[in-house]
């Protein structure tokens, strides 16, 4: 059996502003010659709570916590961070 693995980047991500109020639209800042093909917000438990394509704003969230952001760009780049809500 053969298996074709992939090297897939992961980087740290940087938000602003960070922490965040509720229901307040936060930033992505990730390099400019990046471009986003997907964040997904997903809460402590892992559910996805939000998911969004194709931009760098991402709508606010309703429920205060911490909340971990990954992006993935259209370069197979996948970057990770966590966002407080307040």
């Amino acid at each position: 059996i053969i298996f074709d693995s992939v090297v897939i980047s992961q980087k740290l991500l940087g938000f602003y502003p960070n922490p965040v109020d509720r229901n307040t639209v936060f930033y992505i800042d990730i390099p400019e010659n990046e471009t986003v093909k997907e964040v997904v917000v997903t809460d402590m438990l892992g559910v996805a709570v939000r998911r969004n394509v194709n931009g760098r704003q991402v709508s606010g969230i309703s429920t205060s916590g911490v909340y971990d952001i990954r992006v993935v760009t259209l370069s197979g780049n996948i970057y990770h961070g966590r966002l407080i809500v307040k």
